[in-house]
């Protein structure tokens, strides 16, 4: 099975908002999200969020990130993030930075190391932003739902009840 098990969008308060995305790398044999891959996240989103906020990654005026985990065959979690912005107009072409991260901190020297599934869905994220009017209208649910779909088509959408 490739592709996607899980997106959601995360808001915080005064910070750019993160689309996530779970791997279908991180279920576990039986099928099941490995219960350590929530905490791992969370830590990652930590981590992500400061870099962003203190202009060590990122853009000019960031708008959004998009960040996936997965795991390696070692069977250890990374986060591949891409945070895009600099962007005068909605619709136009935007400035995207990416890096990796693993256990709170960005991997040093190693680019994206992610996979091709990723790619796929960057460049359906990338087509459905620029037809929304705005970042709003792009993180609402009826849009979301829209990715998903897309997805699918693609065959990368292999949703399954996530518990965070």
């Amino acid at each position: 099975m490739m592709g996607f098990i899980y997106s959601t969008v995360e808001r915080k308060e005064g910070e750019i908002p993160i689309i996530a995305y779970g791997h279908t790398s991180i279920l576990s044999a039986r099928g099941a999200v490995l219960a350590d891959a929530h905490e791992y996240f969370a830590i990652q989103k930590k981590a992500i969020r400061k870099d962003i906020s203190e202009g060590r990654f990122g853009p000019k005026s960031p708008t959004h990130g998009i960040a996936v985990i997965w795991r390696d065959n070692k069977l250890e979690y990374f986060t591949d993030t891409f945070v895009l912005g600099n962007l005068s107009s909605w619709s136009l072409n935007p400035d995207v930075a990416s890096r990796v991260f693993k256990i709170g901190s960005a991997v040093k020297n190693k680019g994206v190391i992610g996979c091709g599934d990723a790619l796929i869905m960057l460049g359906i994220e990338e087509k459905t932003r620029r037809g929304a009017k705005g970042l709003e209208e792009y993180l609402e649910p009826e849009v979301r739902k829209y990715v998903q779909m897309q997805l699918s088509e693609s065959g990368l959408w292999n949703p399954v009840v996530v518990k965070q």
